[in-house]
C-alpha cells in the first residue's frame, strides 16, 4: 500500500476512534500488522442511500426529512469536535438495514481532517 494511502487510513482510524454518534459508523477495533490493517466496524447491510434511490426510486418526503435530520446531526457532532468530513455524498450515507425505518450512517472519513484552532480550509477536497 502506498505510504500516502496508509497515512490516510491511519488518520481515518484515529478520527473514527474518537467518534460515538448513532449516525456515524462505529469503529470497534483496528488491528495493525506489518503487512495488513484489519478494521472491525458495525455491520451495515442496508446499502448506500444512492443504491436505495436507484433501486426503489425517490425517497418519500417524511423519510427524506428523517435522513436529513440524522445526517445533519452527525455533521454537527463532527463539527463540534472540529472534524470536517469533506466528502459527504449519497455513497457515503449507508443504511443500517434494508427496512423502511433504518437509521442512516455517515461513513468514509478518508478525506476528513481535524482542524487546529484558527485553521481555515481553502482548497477543494472530495469527490467531483
Amino acid at each position: 500500500m502506498p505510504l500516502s494511502r496508509l497515512a490516510t487510513l491511519f488518520t481515518e482510524v484515529d478520527l473514527l476512534r474518537g467518534l460515538d454518534h448513532p449516525n456515524i459508523l462505529k469503529l470497534y477495533e483496528a488491528i495493525i500488522e506489518p503487512s495488513t490493517v484489519n478494521i472491525v466496524t458495525e455491520l451495515l447491510h442496508g446499502g448506500s442511500l444512492l443504491d436505495r434511490v436507484l433501486s426503489q426510486g425517490p425517497v418519500p418526503e417524511p423519510t427524506a426529512a428523517c435522513y436529513c435530520r440524522q445526517v445533519l446531526s452527525a455533521l454537527a457532532y463532527c463539527h463540534e469536535r472540529a472534524i470536517v468530513h469533506r466528502d459527504v455524498k449519497m455513497e457515503n450515507l449507508v443504511l443500517e438495514s434494508k427496512g423502511n425505518e433504518a437509521q442512516i450512517k455517515l461513513i468514509d472519513f478518508g478525506e476528513a481532517v481535524k482542524l487546529e484552532p484558527g485553521q481555515i480550509l481553502t482548497e477543494p477536497v472530495g469527490t467531483v
